[in-house]
């Protein structure tokens, strides 16, 4: 669960990075009058120590923006489509994480559940339902994002010889509502991970149920170590797989490992004792996963926390 919850961290800090190297490319019109050529203020600061240039900078000075150098009658709509793009990269890393906390919430698998008040209600008709609210809010908001980045890329492709004010109805409307979905939607997300239940018990019955297909990995390895062509140890553990897959359906305990240990095909190359060993080995078969998170954090998500 750790591994998993540090893929959506890994995702999370990709997009502040993201934020980091395009924030900057955002610019605004500055002070450049009528079509950006700031002819007018050159006849208005005539005999004075100001010039347009310097006008410019003290007004963009107090409001800490940067303004483009080159610009015509509007602000430049690229700005528009950089700033949607940033906010499209988070929607969608939240988009993700809130998708599957929703699987992982659902009734067969109830491995997590977000934060709920007691006494919620889940369905009118069902007082036992617990609805993922949080994620589906997340969710239904987010996929609203790439929408409004087509609009923007079309607001930026359509400026025609430089002076249409045909997008200006449209950029009023989705650019702030794209920063007020990724607002409300990263505070749910915190409300979600700051309150999430783990049920460690349903963690463990799902992989009793499923562990014992883990080992099919190990045993592969073990018959083409032995000798056994590859794509052979494949087919015959294939052929297992499903008929435990068919017994689970139908209710019966998992019956891959005796199905395994049956199978001369496979007990002639490797040993009883060495089948039962990645049977058991299957419910820890996590490589170095441990490692590669304790590194993502301490090289990677804590120092761009901390800055």
């Amino acid at each position: 669960m750790g591994y998993r919850f540090a893929k959506y961290a890994q995702d999370l800090l990709q997009d502040l990075k993201i934020l980091d190297a395009l924030r900057p490319m955002i610019k605004t019109k500055g002070i450049k009058g009528a079509v950006g050529t700031s002819a007018s203020f050159d006849e208005i600061f005539e005999g004075t120590n100001m010039t347009a240039e310097k006008q410019e900078n003290e007004v963009m000075r107090k409001f800490d923006i940067d303004a483009a150098t080159i610009t015509d009658q509007t602000s430049p709509r690229k700005g528009n489509l950089t700033a949607e793009t940033i906010l499209l990269h988070i929607g969608q890393s939240l988009h993700r994480f809130a998708l599957d906390l929703q699987i992982l919430q659902s009734s067969p698998i109830d491995e997590v559940s977000e934060p709920r008040r007691k006494g919620q209600i889940g369905s009118s008709a069902m007082p036992h339902k617990q609805n993922p609210i949080n994620a589906e809010n997340i969710d239904s908001l987010t996929e609203l994002l790439p929408g409004h980045t087509i609009a923007a890329w079309m607001t930026a492709a359509f400026v025609t010889l430089e002076r249409t004010l045909r997008d200006s109805a449209g950029k009023r409307s989705s650019l702030p509502e794209s920063f007020l979905i990724i607002d409300e939607a990263l505070e749910r997300t915190k409300r979600v991970v700051s309150g999430l239940d783990i049920h460690k018990n349903s963690i463990r019955t799902n992989m009793e149920k499923f562990g014992p297909f883990f080992a099919t990995e190990l045993i592969m390895a073990k018959l083409v170590k032995a000798g056994m062509d590859r794509m052979q140890a494949h087919s015959i553990l294939v052929e297992h797989a499903e008929m435990a897959v068919d017994a689970k359906r139908e209710g019966k305990p998992n019956p891959l490992k005796q199905l395994v240990l049956a199978d001369e095909r496979i007990i002639d190359l490797i040993s009883q004792v060495e089948i039962e060993q990645a049977f058991d080995k299957a419910m820890t078969h996590i490589g170095n996963a441990p490692e590669q998170c304790e590194r993502f954090l301490k090289n990677e998500l804590y120092p761009a926390i901390r800055k």
